[in-house]
């Protein structure tokens, strides 16, 4: 039983990884308190499993299935999607034009891709906000590799196509 931890490690990971996993939950949910509320649950679900947790992949692995399962269960319990919130830091240094802009690019692109695909969703966040791996996010997701590719592929395509009206093309 060496690899499995004791109640304080889990604790100490849990408290190094929550700010990350409200982040994680945000873009997710695309929205504060529903991000607020999807944490909460999964916090539960941890405590109440956190003897599984074996090291036989990272934490934030681990801890981000369970929230993904925890959102799943969620959207099967609501059958609403809501719109995808990027949080945007206030820069100093930006004029407030800049601000407006970056602020407006953000919603619209969190918007577009709380339109996608559950599945899509979650292979695409993964991938780009959250940088894992592939073969992290084949285990957060429990597919395999070749499904996060495509998947992946597949999600990129379509929020191109969604957002071609936004893109300008250069000749």
């Amino acid at each position: 039983m060496a690899n499995q931890l004791d109640r304080d490690e889990i604790d100490q990971l849990i408290c190094s990884h929550l700010s990350d996993a409200l982040r994680f939950a945000i873009k997710l949910t695309g929205r504060p308190d529903s991000a607020e509320e999807l944490l909460q649950d999964s916090l539960v679900k941890v405590s109440r499993s956190w003897k599984s947790f074996r090291r036989e992949s990272r934490f934030q692995t681990w801890f981000y299935q369970i929230m993904i399962n925890t959102y799943r269960d969620q959207i099967t319990r609501n059958r609403t999607s809501q719109p995808l919130d990027e949080d945007v830091k206030d820069k100093k240094s930006e004029d407030p034009l800049t601000k407006l802009i970056y602020k407006e690019t953000h919603e619209l692109l969190a918007e577009k891709i709380s339109t996608l695909p559950v599945k899509q969703r979650e292979v695409l966040i993964l991938s780009v906000y959250e940088k894992f791996t592939v073969k992290e996010i084949s285990e957060t997701l429990s597919i395999t590799e070749e499904n996060v590719y495509s998947t992946l592929h597949i999600a990129r395509s379509r929020l191109k196509e969604i957002l071609k009206t936004y893109l300008s093309e250069k000749e």
